[in-house]
């Protein structure tokens, strides 16, 4: 409720009130009056005369009901009838206030009206603006809702005519891929049709035409193949195979035809070399067939195969520098000669001679084979048992081969004087190594000369040890020649020329005993050599057995030469070498540039040759000095 609503109910509210009190307080006095009031006037003293005037009847009348317009009219004929009458008066005053009241309430209320219309007139406008907006509003979502629907049904449309082109396009595809061009391009061409642009459809279309051109070169291919015209079904299958590599057997049968092709130009080739008497040829030929056809059989050259192969045997058999590779060679031809005519009694003769051609290089083979193995196996103990075994097979079939038979002398008595050079048998290990030193001073990378010092020089002190210094001599003279043939070895020159001097001594010949010594340690440049404080010892006595040699005073040279000789480690320079059990102390001396008397005294070794673990060994030397 608006406060202007309010306070007009509130003045009506008042108005009905002083209704009430006037009415109480004026009605005449009487029954009527006193049903209205319930009690008296004070001031109705004189006598109402006009209580049965039917004008003051209607005025009760109109009283009651509030019609005080009537009222006044009524009371105003009443007072010119009755113009002093109180009553009348006080009823007059009490009609006007209600009247008054009336007008005040009417006018709040036109007031009110006026502000309601006034209201009115101004939110009309405004509630029509809304009510224009918001059917508006209506209607745009109407129109909204309408294209919405009619652009999910084109939608729907498109949808299911994308999934029927899909499904189409699959098919087709799954077609062409069952090689099926023919049946897949209708429904290529009925793609482009309903949508030009879809997916790779052009492409597509190309590919199937394509598809239906390669498969008709194939089938005109293969016919051409049937009917033997190959050079026809090749160039065929050759346009096949631009255009669609991997198409079916497409590649297999290019293979097969250009084999063909070459097999047949080989065996031409073949006739060719035979009758050039190109041995080589006739058989790399022939193998090349193999290798393009591991199963096919020539029989037409198989005669022309079998002189081919004997001859190349017959050739690699009297090599006098046969390797393993030769032999293995050899022994493949043989075995393809024999699969030629397995069976045949016109080539027997021929086969023994084969047989005998495959002993020899059999022989051959173990020789070969016993070098390899002594020469991989480092010059170990096992190594040079292995190589023995397979050496001493070069006898089984009976007479060697010309061409093997000196090399595989000389094998043998390399192995011969290296394995009583480790027993410590002198003699025969030196004579086995002089008969190959004789043939071949440099055999086994210049160990046949090393051995050879290391076998004169411990003979020599065998007979040096039971007197015999003359022969100690003798067999020192040769170890002392062998130790100037492998390369001037510093160290072993000073040792085997300690001992000369030493013998030479023993039988008087003092002069020459002082020259051997004297030219030992000179030649070593010991003055470089002995160069700490803690060799100022043996550098005096060197330098005082020097003065007393060039004073002539052999004796006493000779005297300070050989207690030099007792301190000479001092001169060698050691390393460290890790060696393997079954390695021998000649190998690790000769690889090491030592000496066995140097490795025994270095590693406290007793008198084994042969390494009995793996260890560390100490390896003295004596390296050239510079100037």
């Amino acid at each position: 409720m608006t406060p202007d609503e309010k306070k007009t109910e509130g003045n009506a509210r008042r108005v009905e009130q002083a209704d009430d009190s006037a009415a109480n307080a004026h009605m005449p006095a009487g029954p009527a009056s006193s049903r209205l009031s319930g009690r008296s006037h004070s001031h109705d003293t004189a006598p109402m005369l006009y209580r049965d005037d039917p004008n003051f009847r209607g005025l009760l009348q109109d009283f009651q009901n509030a019609d005080w317009e009537k009222c006044q009219q009524k009371i105003g004929q009443l007072l010119v009838m009755y113009p002093e009458d109180g009553y009348l008066l006080s009823f007059k005053q009490d009609v006007e206030i209600r009247l008054a009241l009336q007008e005040t309430r009417k006018k709040h209320q036109d007031e009110d009206l006026l502000h309601r219309r006034r209201w009115f007139r101004w939110s009309a406008p405004v509630i029509g603006g809304l009510t224009l907006v918001v059917t508006i509003a209506i209607l745009w979502a109407s129109h909204a809702y309408q294209v919405q629907l009619a652009q999910a049904k084109l939608a729907q449309e498109a949808s299911a005519a994308a999934q029927a082109l899909a499904a189409k396009y699959q098919t087709a595809d799954t077609l062409m891929q069952a090689g099926k061009p023919a049946d897949a391009l209708p429904l290529y061409l009925e793609i482009q049709q309903s949508d030009p642009s879809y997916q790779d459809i052009g492409q597509a279309i190309q590919l199937a035409r394509q598809s239906i051109a390669v498969e008709d070169l194939y089938q005109q291919g293969t016919q051409a193949l049937k009917d033997g015209k190959s050079d026809t079904a090749l160039g065929l299958l050759l346009q096949i195979e631009q255009l669609h590599p991997k198409y079916k057997d497409t590649p297999q049968l290019i293979a097969g035809i250009q084999r063909e092709q070459q097999i047949a130009s080989l065996l031409t080739d073949i006739h060719s070399a035979y009758a050039a008497n190109n041995w080589p040829l006739v058989v790399s030929d022939y193998e090349a067939i193999q290798a393009l056809d591991p199963f096919r059989q020539v029989p037409e050259v198989n005669e022309e195969l079998f002189v081919s192969y004997q001859r190349l045997i017959t050739d690699i058999a009297g090599r006098t520098n046969l390797t393993l590779a030769d032999i293995d060679t050899a022994d493949r031809y043989y075995r393809s000669a024999l699969a030629l005519f397995p069976q045949d009694a016109g080539h027997a003769q021929q086969r023994d001679d084969l047989k005998n051609l495959a002993a020899g290089l059999l022989i051959s083979r173990y020789y070969l084979q016993g070098i390899a193995l002594l020469e991989t196996s480092n010059y170990s103990m096992q190594g040079l048992q292995a190589a023995i075994i397979a050496m001493r097979q070069t006898g089984v079939s009976g007479t060697n081969p010309p061409a093997a038979q000196a090399a595989i002398q000389r094998a043998q008595w390399f192995l011969d004087g290296y394995n009583n050079l480790l027993q410590r048998k002198w003699d025969p290990a030196i004579t086995s190594l002089e008969n190959l030193y004789s043939k071949d001073g440099s055999y086994a990378g210049g160990r046949v000369t090393y051995f050879l010092y290391e076998a004169y020089t411990a003979r020599g002190d065998l007979l040096f040890a039971n007197a015999d210094f003359r022969g100690a001599l003798k067999d020192y003279q040769s170890a002392d020649r062998y130790a100037w043939s492998n390369g001037g070895n510093l160290l072993r020159l000073l040792q085997i020329e300690a001992r000369l001097g030493l013998t030479l001594h023993k039988i008087g010949q003092l002069k020459n005993s002082a020259v051997f010594y004297q030219a030992a340690f000179d030649r070593l440049g010991y003055q470089k050599r002995l160069s700490a404080p803690a060799q100022q010892d043996l550098l005096n006595t060197l330098t005082q057995a020097n003065a007393a040699f060039k004073a002539g005073h052999a004796l006493e040279a000779i005297g300070l030469y050989e207690t030099a000789m007792k301190q000479a480690d001092q001169l060698y320079e050691q390393t460290k070498v890790a060696v393997s059990r079954d390695d021998t102390l000649p190998n690790v001396a000769f690889e090491n540039n030592s000496s066995l008397e140097s490795l025994r005294a270095a590693n406290q070794l007793g008198e084994s040759l042969v390494i009995g673990q793996d260890r560390d060994m100490l390896i003295p030397g004596m390296p050239p000095i510079g100037p």
